[in-house]
């Protein structure tokens, strides 16, 4: 079950991350415009 979730936590930990750099990017064109 362990080895399970380990990859299931890096693929939200990774789905975050997605996240958290096109929040960034929009912040970043927002203030160029």
């Amino acid at each position: 079950i362990v080895f399970e979730s380990s990859p299931d936590h890096h693929f939200n930990a990774k789905k975050l991350a997605v996240a958290l750099v096109g929040s960034l990017v929009a912040v970043a064109v927002e203030f160029m415009l």
